[in-house]
């Protein structure tokens, strides 16, 4: 499946530019190489958990899960989460070599200042998208995957990407299930988030749903610890992870491998 046509302007100019500047073109410094990956930024309550009590955990807890949700939507609704940049800055409108770019068998990435990672990807009209990954490329062989898994998304029409509310360092889950939707969003297939169990408190918003759901045009990635991989049983794709931080590495590998890059 080709990724479509996505009508966006990658050589806009830098909105704020500095006033003042009397440097020549050529004198001019280089646009530092940033990323637009979105940024998770995770604070620590007031108090230790051990001080709070029933109720106000409970309140957190709730907390923490409503807010994710909406960083989620927001993402998926934005269309921007696949991390677009422009072009002139991935490449610096040159064709030699620049001192960030490496290749990865035949892809060339380039470095950039987050430690994020980006290449061109064609669209089905022939035109270069930028995208960038968490997961350094060069690493991406460390993580084994079964390629059948692309196959149980892309044949599907809606994806339901499903992780426990109540896990561990649970807004890492949502991370990892964002680098997987930003990617499935632009085949345009309808991208759910879902909850393999229910909240505490319960959230009616979102939808319960398991392995069991795959089948009548339904696929599910399921996103959970174990051995750092992405496999698939009875048709399910399982995200796995020693710890919620391989969770996100495993959806970039398949992040990659579900726009063509397989490596």
């Amino acid at each position: 499946m080709a990724l479509p046509n996505i009508g966006l302007d990658w050589n806009k100019d830098d909105e704020h530019e500095e006033k003042g500047n009397n440097q020549s073109d050529n004198q001019a410094a280089s646009p530092e190489k940033k990323s637009l990956l979105p940024k998770f930024e995770f604070k620590i309550a007031d108090k230790p958990k051990s001080d709070l009590s029933p109720k106000e955990k409970k309140e957190n807890k709730s907390s923490s899960v409503k807010k994710v949700i909406v960083w989620f939507t927001i993402i998926i609704l934005a269309g921007s989460t696949i991390g677009y940049f422009g072009l002139s800055q991935l490449t610096d409108g040159a064709s030699a070599t620049q001192p960030n770019q490496f290749k990865v068998g035949n892809t060339v990435f380039y470095a950039l200042e987050d430690n994020t990672f980006g290449t061109l990807i064609k669209n089905s009209n022939n035109q270069d998208i930028p995208i960038l990954f968490r997961l350094d490329p060069r690493n991406a062989e460390n993580i084994p995957m079964q390629e059948i898994a692309v196959q149980h998304i892309l044949n599907y029409k809606k994806v339901y990407l499903a992780f426990s509310p109540n896990a561990d360092e649970f807004p890492k889950y949502v991370v990892a299930a964002t680098e997987v939707a930003r990617i499935t969003s632009l085949y345009g297939l309808e991208t759910i988030t879902a909850f393999t169990e229910d909240a505490e408190p319960v959230q009616l918003d979102v939808p319960i749903k398991d392995c069991d759901a795959v089948g009548l045009g339904v696929a599910v990635v399921k996103f959970q610890l174990g051995e750092t991989g992405v496999t698939v049983e009875d048709g399910c794709v399982l995200v796995s992870g020693k710890t919620p931080d391989d969770i996100v590495s495993a959806a970039d590998k398949l992040g990659y491998n579900l726009v063509g890059i397989k490596i």
